[in-house]
């Protein structure tokens, strides 16, 4: 069970939780379109629904992370996948989606400057954001 005491020592990203909070809000907004299009296959909206609160888990978790590199690897895999999927989506959720990526990758940063080796951190960062923003195309290939 996390307390307070848990987190002391780690710095808790407020934007982190707010790209989480996002994404964990798009989710359900999304649930309510296709409820309301009366799309009750779980077969067409689930996987999509799924990647949506994986963003928002994602970004959770990271929120608490201590190691800032950590932190921000996990927020920079969490915007491309975001990324990815709110250009897929633009016309529908993307933007909430794309807002959730604008979050995410200001919180990157913000961690990526806490973290010992910042251009170390930074190129990763990069690197994890761009592969997560090819499996997040990926996903929507193999999904439509």
């Amino acid at each position: 069970m996390m307390n307070r005491d848990s987190l002391r020592g780690s710095r808790l990203s407020r934007l982190g939780l707010a790209g989480s909070l996002l994404a964990f809000a798009t989710t359900g907004f999304y649930l309510a379109i296709m409820k309301w299009e009366g799309n009750n296959s779980v077969d067409e909206f689930g996987p999509w629904a799924s990647m949506f609160a994986s963003i928002g888990a994602v970004a959770a978790g990271s929120s608490v992370v201590r190691s800032a590199r950590l932190r921000a690897l996990g927020f920079a895999a969490a915007a491309g996948v975001s990324v990815a999927l709110g250009l897929v989506g633009l016309m529908s959720i993307g933007i909430l989606l794309l807002a959730v990526a604008a979050l995410l990758i200001a919180a990157a940063l913000g961690a990526t400057e806490e973290a010992a080796h910042p251009e170390k951190a930074a190129m990763e960062v990069v690197t994890v954001g761009m592969v997560s923003f090819a499996a997040g195309i990926a996903f929507v290939i193999l999904t439509l």
